[in-house]
């Protein structure tokens, strides 16, 4: 796994809404075996996500405070005909985690490539997220065919939120 031993993994389940599905862990095996048993759990479509249940989920597991730690969540989305529900921006929840300079959220959008209505909008709800008063966020959102595209864009993931552009200015093609 990337970085170092004091690293922590957890995981979030995104099916109708979000579930915690594995607590933090420095333990790479306990977290792999998590990550294999999701394969069990992922077995039906699911026709909606409710985003404002990302922001409860991680503000209950999450202490936002503790500058001892700084929170990366990686967001892999796969639903390229699921429209996210788009939130309320002003939300207490939402406007605690923007606002938190220890967390930053990242999201790879992993789509077919075909042409639809539904992939732009799904871009446009993702690209919601992201605010003026913390750069960085990142929305990866590309047609991704073999292992060498998905590993640039985790790759790019590395870098320090405040060293990221913005995404209105990657020159990427959603399709």
């Amino acid at each position: 796994m990337l970085g170092n031993e004091y690293d922590k993994y957890a995981i979030i389940l995104l099916i109708n809404e979000a579930k915690w599905w594995a607590d933090f862990t420095t333990d790479e095996d306990e977290f792999i075996t998590k990550v294999d048993l999701l394969c069990g759990e992922v077995v039906e479509k699911h026709e909606r996500l409710d985003t404002h249940s990302i922001f409860e989920v991680i503000t209950d597991h999450v202490d936002l405070n503790d500058n001892n730690y700084f929170t990366q969540t990686i967001l892999i989305y796969g639903r390229d005909q699921t429209v996210p529900t788009l939130f309320d921006t002003k939300n207490k929840k939402y406007i605690e985690i923007r606002n938190s300079s220890n967390f930053t959220f990242d999201l790879i959008f992993l789509h077919d490539g075909k042409v639809s209505e539904s992939i732009q909008a799904i871009y446009d709800v993702w690209g919601e997220f992201e605010s003026n008063l913390i750069p960085g966020w990142y929305y990866e959102a590309s047609l991704f065919q073999g292992k060498d595209r998905l590993s640039k864009a985790l790759i790019q993931l590395i870098s320090h939120p405040s060293q990221r552009g913005n995404q209105q200015n990657i020159e990427d093609e959603i399709i």
